[in-house]
């Protein structure tokens, strides 16, 4: 009972042991009760069911109609999942997917900064289109760090979820030394989530030599939440880190220097670099995203200013 009150209600155990411990069983659920087809199309849809869970232990149950920015998020965090799930289900076409790629974005833009429209500031237009122009760029470079179906290659199977997952801790590190710390945690619950997906992911990766898809699923269900949460950041806080938000978009193009990387990795027995490329591939992505705390402690400790 100690160890469940601990995750329920300890701040830490909310927004990290949390999530992942429900990310890392929910994976593996899936992946064994839907199979090596299915199941593994559809494990990213427990990210996105573990950051619901972890939204609610942070913020509880928002009212309906929701009114704050923090109440929307739930429920986009409830639909867009929803939303990922139906076209990677029924395989809807390249049109369809592309419409959800512009437009799922622009709506959850639009709907968390609708008190902010009517009258528009400069600043805040400035703001919203940098915002959805990320979002787009995150889905392309995702998008492009899918793997193929055919053969395992010589990258990795879940490149995809490893960036959102070091985008996602970036994020948290710029909210909670920015002083938005509700922001922070909902980010490390999304981190969190990604981390239990990924170590499942890893898992049959290594022994099983199977793809764990982030797939339309990852990119809308779970890319957009974070890129409402960042929306959230950047438009409710009193002082957003501009430049900051800057380096942690670089996360989502280190795909192709790390992939490069990662691929060099070459050690004589097959399954041992399919251990090792992620971790390289890991690191090597998180150069950026320690740039970026680097730039927070030293040029930008708003926190510290406050205390």
């Amino acid at each position: 009972m100690g160890v469940i009150e601990y995750l329920v209600h300890d701040p830490v155990g909310q927004c990290t042991l949390a999530p992942f411990l429900a990310a890392t069983i929910l994976t593996l659920s899936l992946r064994l009760v839907f199979g090596v087809g299915l199941g593994v199309r559809i494990a990213p849809l427990a990210i996105a069911l573990a950051c619901m869970g972890g939204f609610l232990l942070i913020l509880g149950m928002p009212p309906l109609p929701p009114v704050s920015s923090t109440q929307k998020l739930f429920f986009i965090a409830v639909i867009a999942p929803v939303i990922g799930v139906a076209v990677e289900y029924t395989r809807s076409g390249l049109v369809l997917e592309r419409a959800v790629l512009w437009l799922v974005p622009l709506g959850a833009l639009l709907w968390l900064a609708a008190r902010l429209l009517i009258p528009l500031h400069p600043q805040t237009l400035v703001d919203m289109a940098a915002l959805y122009a990320g979002t787009i760029i995150a889905h392309w470079c995702l998008l492009r760090a899918e793997p193929s179906e055919a053969p395992l290659d010589a990258g990795l199977a879940f490149a995809p979820s490893i960036l959102v997952m070091t985008a996602a801790i970036g994020l948290g590190a710029l909210a909670m030394f920015g002083g938005a710390p509700i922001v922070a945690q909902l980010d490390f619950i999304m981190a969190s989530a990604c981390g239990g997906y990924v170590l499942i992911g890893w898992l049959f990766h290594v022994f099983k030599g199977e793809h764990f898809r982030f797939g339309t699923i990852g990119r809308t269900g779970i890319l957009n939440v974070i890129s409402a949460v960042t929306a959230i950041y950047v438009l409710f806080s009193d002082q957003p880190n501009r430049y900051a938000l800057v380096l942690v978009s670089l996360i989502f193009p280190m795909h192709f220097i790390a992939i490069s990387l990662a691929r060099r990795v070459q050690p004589s027995h097959p399954q041992l670099g399919y251990a090792l490329r992620p971790i390289c591939y890991g690191l090597i992505v998180s150069t950026t995203m320690t740039m970026e705390i680097f730039y927070v402690l030293v040029f930008a400790p708003h926190l510290f200013q406050q205390g």
